[in-house]
């Protein structure tokens, strides 16, 4: 107790704990009393049927709005909500369509460098064909210069003489050959 005498306060200070407590206490009762009469309101069919009147009734006046707002903006020659749908869905198809032609082109594009890769190994390796051709012919060309110096070689050297034969065997042989000639 407080020294005045009243209760809670000391020295002319409120109780500050007692002033909580009695607010919470006041806080309940009201949210109590509010949430059942809400219970009440809401199970009611009365309110159900007027907030379902209700909300029909705005929902009714929001169309009704925006057809005045599409007549209004037509009139104005400005695009309706509807008209911007539709541009949207457009839109949307539009870029799915582009996206799907960006995947496409990337696709050939690498076919198309994997085509010339394989266009580029096909080049050299007729590259190297054709070097190792012409290396081969230039090998058989040297060989060919090498037997043509050869015989030009053969060709110019002094030819030797023939030998001849001694004389004692022709006219041996001829000397045999003519008895049997003079046989018959």
């Amino acid at each position: 107790m407080s020294t005045n005498g009243t209760p809670g306060a000391a020295d002319g200070m409120p109780d500050l704990e007692a002033f909580s407590k009695m607010s919470a206490e006041l806080y309940r009762q009201w949210e109590e009393s509010v949430s059942g009469w809400w219970d009440q309101v809401v199970e009611s069919p009365a309110f159900l049927d007027g907030a379902s009147k209700s909300m029909g009734g705005l929902a009714g006046l929001r169309a009704q709005y925006e057809q005045q707002m599409d007549d209004n903006l037509s009139r104005m020659h400005l695009p309706s909500k509807g008209d911007i749908t539709r541009l949207a869905r457009i839109a949307n198809l539009l870029e799915r369509r582009m996206l799907d032609m960006d995947d496409r082109i990337l696709e050939l594009k690498d076919s198309l460098a994997e085509r010339d890769a394989r266009a580029a190994r096909i080049e050299a390796e007729l590259v190297q064909a054709r070097i190792e051709a012409a290396e081969a012919r230039i090998e058989q060309r040297t060989r060919l210069d090498a037997l043509q110096a050869r015989l030009d070689a053969l060709e110019a050297a002094p030819k030797p003489k023939p030998r001849r034969r001694s004389t004692s065997r022709r006219t041996t042989k001829k000397a045999e050959a003519q008895p049997e000639a003079d046989a018959t």
